[in-house]
């Protein structure tokens, strides 16, 4: 996905990034066919069949003690998009964020993403007096976008998609302002460049996940 090296130098760079790697994402997806054993060696997933062995160890080992509390939390059985269960979901959103060699915060935060609940999906939620706790496992970074991702009006972010504010500032001032639901009552979201542009990426990696679960009508 994106470098974290280096960042985009304005709206064409970021907006042409994210929409031109979904649409090659998407058309490859069409080639992979949409049977179970190629979904989960997807080429756009790690661990794949090309990820190395000691990294794999290393993502297990790390990977324990999340995906228990996940397991524990999380009903197996609850249906989230087409025929994949919420579980499963989760484990995806993290694991595309692998292949694209995002940071750990990141990955940790693909797993946790709509623990909370969402726009879009209220079918399972924690309560919020478990942030304390998921900050503990997973890091306040990661848990401030999982928190983020599921309290957010969707309309505001677009908003800011649109208004990108290319900006040299510290990496902790906070320029993007975006709003929660309105079931929320709107309280305020401030992100800096650094939290926003992990957050598109963490919501492309959610769609692109729930596309490939979208039932075909077959």
């Amino acid at each position: 996905m994106r470098s974290h090296n280096a960042r985009p130098s304005g709206i064409f760079n970021v907006c042409s990034i994210l929409y031109l790697t979904l649409f090659s994402l998407l058309a490859a997806l069409v080639h992979t066919g949409a049977n179970e054993s190629s979904y989960e060696c997807s080429k756009f997933k790690a661990p794949n069949n090309n990820t190395d062995e000691n990294i794999v160890q290393e993502w297990k080992a790390a990977d324990e003690s999340l995906w228990e509390y996940v397991n524990k939390n999380v009903p197996a059985v609850l249906e989230h998009t087409g025929s994949a269960a919420f579980d499963d979901h989760l484990k995806g959103v993290q694991a595309i964020l692998r292949y694209w060699n995002s940071l750990v915060h990141l990955t940790n935060a693909g797993l946790f993403h709509s623990i909370y609940g969402t726009e879009g999906f209220q079918g399972f939620s924690l309560p919020l007096s478990e942030r304390l706790a998921i900050k503990s496992l997973i890091g306040i970074k990661a848990e401030k976008l999982a928190f983020v991702f599921c309290m957010v009006d969707r309309y505001t972010v677009d908003e800011t998609v649109f208004e990108w504010k290319n900006k040299d500032l510290a990496s902790n001032t906070s320029i993007y302002h975006l709003r929660s639901r309105p079931e929320l009552e709107r309280f305020q979201i401030y992100l800096t460049k650094e939290e926003w542009l992990d957050f598109i990426e963490l919501s492309l990696a959610d769609w692109l996940e729930q596309v490939k679960h979208m039932p075909t009508g077959d």
